[in-house]
């Protein structure tokens, strides 16, 4: 029944013949009208008994038919009547309902006291998205290139490689204008190069060029080798930091985006420090070589290039903090983009559940199409940089080829002099792009190594390895006053004054509602989180002054949502003891009553009972 039912009843009208009634619904306002017709109809009924049977049942049809036209027109005109003038206190309540309804509308759900506290957050531990952004440049850059100090008697090795292969490159334009000028020069001098002939001048060069492409190969080689090297002990080692962090820290951070540091964020520091510097090292030589030669065949020459050096240092300058920036954006947003995929990808079957798989596609491509404007930015501040760059260059070139000309035709250099000189103005041009593309990938490189060095440099609030030693976790446990509130939340107060005694040797189980607290008290006694207020005991010592790890060593715990890493059914079971026999694993596993084992371990046992757990579950399944 809809909301008219709260203002209508059912009303039964007798009808005049045959003992039939009939049914309307009328509003209440309208009841007397509706009797008032009735006993109009049982006096019209009285009147015809006299009448003879003929005329009396034509008489009836007619004043039946009388009777139902004036008793509906009246019950009309009344209803109408009624509809007109509403009832007064009706229409206040309908008023007032109305009214309410709309304010429940405008404020929605008041915050309850829980709610206000819940909301006063604390996220000291979760790691800023774009790493310290209060370190100086210099400062980053120092520390970045420190991280490769370790393997310095390599990189020294690839550093000599770079100068000779540098060397055999700066001497080809020195050599090709002077080839030039012996070229010129009539066939009966018998002009020599350097004092050789020039059969034995050029078997001597083609000597010269492998020997630059051997130290180049070494150079690439070892730097390569170097930069896996450094990525991978970067990755053991924030890897290790991040393992080492207590619960608080992985309550502020999600998982995608501690995953992005361990990936991208390494990899692109491991070739800022390794390939880029080799690369920027072999510019910066190519560029002081060219530029000293060019001094020492035409000072004029030189000063004219001079001019045009400024501008574009500048506005490399630039360019190198626009590319910090944005390359830390995009470190942001690709752990933000792998922290949905792990998710979502992890919780996929509660996603289809609730048919949000274009939900899900639609957040995901929000996040690629903000890294795709991002990338997009950075290109189109690249093609600024470089084709004004490049446009500065050739337009100096062209410079020195007019100024260079008049200087032939005057005598001041040869044209193999000018030939040498233009050509290593396109090297010492191309070394300077080199220098500026050594500049961005650098601070894309400190960009991310920010985010490395914020995550290394944080300590555990609670040590894994300090505190006294234990040897057994016996005897009972005792939780005396205990206050804890969660350290993200810390107006909301789990426990208040909690205290009770676990007898040693007895079973006890802790009955409460969802969210009182149940797992809190498991996760207080590993030593997860410290109280805030209160002590915890075990045989009446205080366990936040005994070694976390050896305590939790001697605890059983099984989780409240059961947990299989990849690997073999003996792995996850010698999990807690890596180093326990096969004997000790089937053992654990007949107490456990996982009896599912044997249908893998009874015809191959070695080779089924080191199954990985993917294919098991794959097997049960089907």
């Amino acid at each position: 029944m809809g909301n008219g039912a709260l203002f209508s009843t059912r009303i039964r009208t007798p009808g005049a013949t045959a003992g039939r009634c009939c049914n309307v619904s009328t509003p209440v306002g309208i009841a007397s009208a509706v009797r008032q017709a009735s006993s109009f109809s049982r006096t019209i009924a009285s009147r015809t008994q006299h009448l003879r049977p003929g005329i009396k049942s034509q008489h009836i049809a007619t004043e039946t038919a009388q009777r139902r036209a004036l008793q509906t027109s009246r019950i009309l005109r009344e209803a109408q009547a009624a509809k007109n003038t509403p009832d007064k206190k009706a229409v206040s309540r309908q008023r007032e309902h109305t009214e309410h309804d709309e304010e429940d509308e405008n404020e929605g759900f008041g915050r309850t006291e829980k709610a206000a506290q819940a909301s006063q957050l604390n996220l000291s531990a979760r790691l800023s998205k774009e790493g310290d952004k209060g370190g100086s440049g210099k400062g980053e850059i120092w520390r970045l290139l420190k991280i490769a100090a370790p393997e310095w008697k390599t990189l020294g090795w690839a550093f000599l490689f770079l100068l000779i292969s540098s060397g055999v490159t700066m001497s080809v334009p020195f050599s090709i204008g002077r080839i030039l000028d012996v070229a010129s020069k009539p066939p009966e001098e018998n002009a020599t190069f350097m004092g050789l002939s020039m059969t034995t001048f050029y078997i001597a060069f083609a000597t010269l060029l492998a020997t630059g492409a051997c130290a180049n190969y070494g150079r690439i080689i070892i730097l390569r080798i170097v930069g896996e090297r450094i990525v991978t002990k970067l990755r053991s080692q924030l890897f290790r930091r991040t393992f080492i962090q207590n619960a608080e820290f992985f309550d502020a951070n999600r998982v995608g985006d501690l995953i992005s540091r361990l990936g991208s964020d390494t990899i692109i520091v491991g070739k800022s420090i390794t390939q880029n510097v080799s690369d920027g090292l072999r510019s910066l030589v190519s560029a002081v070589a060219g530029f000293t030669l060019m001094g020492y065949m035409s000072v004029k020459l030189t000063g004219i290039l001079l001019v045009a050096a400024p501008p574009v240092a500048i506005g490399a300058f630039f360019y190198g903090r626009a590319i910090r920036n944005l390359s830390r954006r995009i470190q942001k947003n690709l752990g933000n983009l792998t922290k949905i995929a792990e998710e979502r990808l992890g919780n996929v079957r509660t996603s289809q559940a609730f048919v949000g798989e274009l939900q899900e596609v639609h957040r995901y491509n929000n996040q690629t199409r903000k890294i795709f404007y991002l990338g997009r930015k950075e290109a189109l501040i690249s093609a600024v940089f470089f084709s004004a760059s490049g446009l500065a260059g050739n337009m100096t070139f062209l410079a020195l080829l007019y100024v260079g000309s008049g200087m032939v035709h005057s005598g001041a250099i040869s044209v193999g002099d000018l030939t040498s000189f233009l050509m290593y103005t396109a090297y010492a041009g191309s070394s300077l792009f080199g220098l500026s593309s050594f500049y961005s990938e650098l601070m894309k490189g400190v960009g991310a190594a920010t985010r490395l060095f914020e995550l290394q440099d944080r300590n555990p609030t609670i040590s894994p390895t300090r505190g006294d030693m234990v040897t057994s976790a016996r005897g009972n446990i005792e939780f005396k006053n205990v206050g804890f509130a969660y350290p993200t939340r810390p107006a909301v107060n789990i426990f208040e004054d909690l205290t009770f005694t676990i007898p040693q040797g007895s079973n006890v189980a802790i009955v409460a509602p969802s969210g009182a607290g149940k797992s809190t008290v498991a996760s207080l006694l590993m030593r997860f989180y410290n109280p805030t207020s209160g002590s915890i005991l075990i045989n009446g010592k205080d366990i936040n002054t005994m070694n976390a790890k050896q305590l939790r060593r001697r605890i059983g715990y099984v989780g409240q949502e059961p947990v299989l890493f990849s690997g073999t059914i003996g792995q996850n079971i010698a999990y807690g003891k890596p180093q326990a026999t096969r004997q000790q694993i089937l053992a654990a596993a007949r107490q456990a009553n996982c009896q599912f084992i044997s249908d893998f371990v009874s015809s191959r046992r070695t080779s089924h009972f080191l199954r990985p757990l993917a294919n098991i579950c794959t097997a049960r399944r089907s």
